[in-house]
């Protein structure tokens, strides 16, 4: 039976939904493989008994290498006149909260879960792992700050990066996320549901939680582990759902945990939380961080035709992989067979002696039968070892498996072998590579702002609280700014500043606008104040900015009064000048 659009849907129509979308992931996201996907990076599978290269362990650092920086910068835009005298205070915050919510770590594990599976996924929340639920503020005063991370006892229930009153961004698992039948983007889907893993005295103690009294963990440690192993889950079909008895109690392996799915829908921008052998919501609220759309973003590096789940490019590398670890094994066997050997007459030797031929003893005396011709009875045979051009071939495979992945041999940390290339030559592989390199970290950079347009979605509304943060006003003096965070509310647009050479970009302005600042300070046309203000905005050490307390005007009038009364710049002024001047009003 169809879902029915005009109400809620029921527990058993969200498991019809949720059956469906996992049907979905596993055909159009290749899910069986992604198991044998894992095993070869960590090269743990069983085809790599071996010696040869990991293809998809070294082509996928070199590509995360080449897309994680370690130092992401936000810059923010103002879209409209009444949010300019906002853009710095916000530009500061956004900066402030990579460092806070670990974020470059964050989206470093989604990148590597897009590259193999397909699809990273960083999901924001605020102040709570489960769920902020303004009921129950701090004493009810709606600022946007509770204590939910604990039970009543003040034991704590979560375990995550959440803080009070803060928001916070993590990785999902592919594996644990799951949206409708034909979903071709998270900014489109009807819904999207995050399966959640937690214990069951955690979710009875949870106060965001109802109709608890019956519920029955499914779940031991052991079956979450291999959850992410098999594509099919046993436990959902009533195999390991009977709780053992009372008295097999500290039994290894029992169920003490609860899969729960957190479902948040944009059609009645509620979050539903339903249990797996559950009959009844735990959940069914008001989703308060849809205010900028689901709290998921979603990006991947393979381009999207039709669907949301696609094939990861680690998938790609399955075959080159296998070809390298065949050439790999083909080439042990040779230098096996190239070991030297000896064919003797039986009759020649005695058994002991025999065993000294192949002796490490130096000077070993081999005693053999007489009458025997030694040149009759001995044969030794050295085969020559060759490769049958097994080099090449490897050779030939990795350049293949990099050429899929869109690296070139100097951007996976190689010269190249042979050959010689002119500077136009390299500039051509050089700008291809790039170009392809370049779609990826347009992919990643989408990524970061989408994730900070919802992140401060979530701050104008709910950061209540008065907060401070130290910016430098125009002057080039560091203040402090106070705020809270419906005064921040307007139309802004966002980009990182992602790339290789934006990683480097600041130091090499501060160092260019220092050697500016020294070469254009002797020449008396240009004007002190607006000099130090071009210094004091290169810098964005706030250590560097201290420097300037009454801001970069005021110290520019400080330099120009030691001049005049050092008589530098002309005739000191009658009556001791300096004093005068500070006893002058403003």
């Amino acid at each position: 039976m169809p879902p029915r659009l005009s109400k809620e849907l029921s527990v058993v129509e969200w498991f019809d939904e949720l059956n469906n979308g996992l049907d979905f992931r596993r055909k159009y996201g290749l899910e069986d493989e992604w198991s044998n996907l894992e095993a070869l990076f960590y090269n743990v599978h069983r085809s790599q008994a071996h010696e040869g290269p990991n293809i998809v362990l070294t082509n996928g650092d070199a590509l995360l290498s080449s897309l994680n920086v370690p130092k992401p910068y936000i810059s923010v835009k103002a879209e409209r006149p009444e949010a300019i005298a906002n853009q710095s205070v916000v530009e500061a915050i956004d900066n402030n909260l990579i460092k806070i919510l670990h974020l470059r770590e964050e989206v470093e594990m989604a990148t590597l879960h897009a590259y193999l599976w397909g699809v990273g996924f960083l999901k924001i929340g605020y102040d709570s792992e489960y769920g902020y639920d303004p009921s129950l503020d701090i004493q009810g005063l709606g600022g946007g700050i509770t204590i939910s991370q604990h039970d009543k006892k003040g034991r704590r229930i979560e375990f995550g990066g959440a803080r009070p009153g803060m928001p916070w961004i993590s990785a999902v698992l592919p594996h644990d996320i799951v949206v409708p039948w034909g979903t071709r983007d998270v900014r489109t889907a009807r819904w999207i549901a995050h399966r959640v893993v937690r214990h069951v005295d955690e979710v009875k103690s949870d106060e965001r939680y109802t109709r608890i009294r019956d519920l029955r963990p499914t779940l031991s440690m052991r079956d979450v582990v291999r959850s992410y192993q098999n594509v099919v889950k046993g436990y959902r079909f009533g195999a390991d759902m009977a709780l053992p008895k009372l008295a097999d109690a500290e039994r290894k392996g029992m169920p003490h945990f609860l899969e729960l799915w957190e479902i948040h829908d944009r059609r009645t921008e509620k979050i539903f939380v339903i249990a797996t052998d559950h009959t009844k919501f735990l959940r069914n609220d008001v989703d308060y961080l849809q205010m900028g759309g689901l709290p998921f973003v979603a990006f991947n590096f393979v381009p999207r035709s039709r669907n949301l789940w696609v094939t990861p490019d680690a998938y790609y590398l399955q075959k080159p992989q296998a070809e390298a670890s065949d050439i790999a094994l083909q080439g042990t066997k040779l230098r096996r067979s190239a070991i030297p050997k000896i064919i003797a007459n039986e009759d020649a030797f005695d058994g002991p002696e025999l065993d000294k031929l192949l002796t490490s003893d130096v000077r070993a005396v081999i005693k053999t039968r007489g009458g025997i011709n030694l040149r009759d009875s001995l044969l030794p045979l050295n085969p020559q070892s060759f490769d049958m051009g097994l080099s090449a071939e490897m050779e030939r495979v990795r350049r293949d498996s990099r050429e899929t992945i869109g690296l070139s041999r100097n951007q996976a940390g190689e010269f190249e072998a042979t050959g010689r290339r002119t500077a136009t030559e390299a500039g051509i592989v050089d700008r291809s590579s790039r170009f392809r390199m370049g779609r990826r970290a347009t992919a990643l950079g989408a990524a970061y702002e989408e994730a900070f347009y919802k992140i401060n979605e979530v701050i104008f509304e709910y950061w209540r609280t008065p907060r401070v943060i130290e910016l430098v006003d125009d002057d080039g003096a560091a203040k402090w700014s106070r705020f809270v965070g419906s005064d921040l509310r307007g139309e802004f647009s966002y980009s990182i500043n992602f790339t290789e050479e934006s990683v480097q970009a600041p130091g090499q302005r501060e160092a260019e606008a220092l050697q500016l600042y020294m070469a254009l300070s002797q020449d008396p046309s240009i004007d002190p104040t607006e000099l130090r203000r071009f210094l004091v905005r290169a810098f964005r050490d706030q250590g560097f900015k201290r420097l300037f307390p009454e801001g970069a005007q005021n110290a520019a009038l400080s330099s120009q009064m030691q001049k005049v009364q050092g008589g530098q710049g002309g005739p000191p002024m009658a009556g001791g000048g300096g004093r005068a001047m500070s006893a002058m009003p403003g």
